[in-house]
């Protein structure tokens, strides 16, 4: 995983793009929400990392979802979070269930076949 992690880092740096990840709910998992006077502002929160992401995920329904947005679309935060202003602006490449991966080596697993699909 750390492998794949150093090659979005590399990717990212030569495109426009970052990868995101959000933790969420049932519900969030069907749709994606703008927070409303959140810490860092109005916005959709989302992490730079996928563990970060997991540990707000809520179990048996939620998970995390994996997203792209440009890099002009994003504020970068303390502790890796990142803030999108337009839900318009991300396009999601993926979700991973909570159900699914119980374990984190079969989140990472799980999340790796994310990135290198995409």
């Amino acid at each position: 995983m750390k492998k794949v992690l150093e090659i979005k880092s590399i990717l990212e740096k030569l495109s426009e793009e970052k990868l995101i990840y959000r933790g969420v709910d049932e519900q969030g998992f069907k749709e994606i929400k703008v927070t409303e006077g959140g810490t860092f502002g109005d916005g959709i929160y989302f992490y730079d990392n996928p563990l970060p992401a997991r540990s707000h995920a809520t179990y048996p329904n939620g998970g995390v979802i994996v997203c792209k947005v440009n890099l002009e679309d994003i504020s970068v935060n303390k502790g890796g979070v990142i803030v999108v202003k337009d839900v318009s602006k991300i396009k999601e490449i993926g979700k991973i269930s909570l159900d699914e991966t119980i374990d984190k080596n079969e989140y990472l697993e799980e999340i790796e076949k994310i990135i290198i699909n995409k």
